[in-house]
């Protein structure tokens, strides 16, 4: 199966980028993401893009930023928002993502730290200080304090779903696929099947060798964005590992170098299918 390092950076809603570093490199930005994307360093961005206070100057100009994922600009404007209204608390949470966004971690964790400060119960807060936590783990400590980091923030805030999502990627990135696949199962019903959960549901599932389970997820996934890469790649997975047909795997990993989305290892691993007439794993 593939392996997979996830990290997510949900503060609000959507999706995370499969990697295979335990960390990012040292001042690389965090990606993210907004819904129906692909899963990244997930922010939970429906929830962000109601959060707009209504004082603000030009509210569609920041929602529209926020949507179209220009942190900069997010940045720039909240800024000048807090020029007119300094310390608003409402617009640190902007400051917090945009930062994060942008690779500026010592900032956004200095807007976290002053948003619990006022709330210690601010389920974003809580989130992203999960996720940056997660981004600077060295030790098995580090991965739990990033786990309750998140499991505080679900309970803070029970109808925002990014923490559980952000809990499932990481379970899964540690092995503990059972309880992986339990967040991904609750989120999906939260989030009404939003596409980074059922990926992270199909990936585990896969690993669990429950390929039924898998299949329904993995049409779901597809049934939302047809080309996504590695929902064909997993589909390659699914026809070659369960159903035993090599012949028909080979057109799901075609469809994976196809797509300009896809990543180098990605390709990588479906030329490696595509070159084996057997049904091991080639990438083993």
């Amino acid at each position: 199966m593939i392996r997979i390092s996830v990290l997510a950076i949900c503060v609000l809603s959507v999706g995370c980028k499969t990697t295979h570093s335990m960390r990012a490199l040292p001042g690389q930005p965090l990606t993210v993401s907004v819904v129906n994307q692909e899963p990244k360093l997930i922010v939970e961005a429906e929830e962000l893009l109601r959060f707009a206070p209504p004082e603000s100057a030009d509210p569609d100009r920041l929602r529209m930023a926020v949507s179209e994922g220009r942190w900069d600009q997010v940045r720039l404007l909240t800024q000048e928002q807090l020029r007119r209204e300094p310390a608003h608390p409402k617009y640190f949470t902007y400051l917090a993502i945009a930062y994060a966004a942008l690779g500026d971690l010592q900032n956004a964790q200095l807007y976290i730290d002053l948003i619990l400060r006022e709330d210690p119960q601010n389920a974003m807060a809580l989130n992203l200080a999960g996720i940056l936590t997660w981004r600077k783990a060295v030790v098995l400590e580090d991965y739990r304090r990033a786990l309750a980091l998140f499991n505080l923030a679900a309970q803070s805030q029970d109808q925002l779903y990014a923490p559980r999502l952000n809990m499932g990627y990481m379970y899964l990135r540690l092995g503990n696929l059972e309880s992986a696949l339990s967040e991904f199962e609750q989120t999906k019903k939260k989030c009404g099947d939003c596409l980074p959960a059922l990926l992270g549901s199909a990936i585990t599932a896969q690993r669990l060798s429950r390929f039924e389970q898998a299949g329904e997820d993995l049409k779901k996934l597809l049934a939302i964005d047809s080309d996504h890469p590695m929902a064909n790649y997993l589909m390659g997975l699914q026809v070659r590992l369960h159903d035993k047909n090599v012949e028909k795997s080979y057109e799901w990993f075609e469809r994976v170098l196809e797509s300009p989305t896809a990543d180098i290892e990605l390709h990588e691993r479906s030329r490696a299918f595509l070159s084996s007439q057997t049904l091991d794993d080639p990438n083993l």
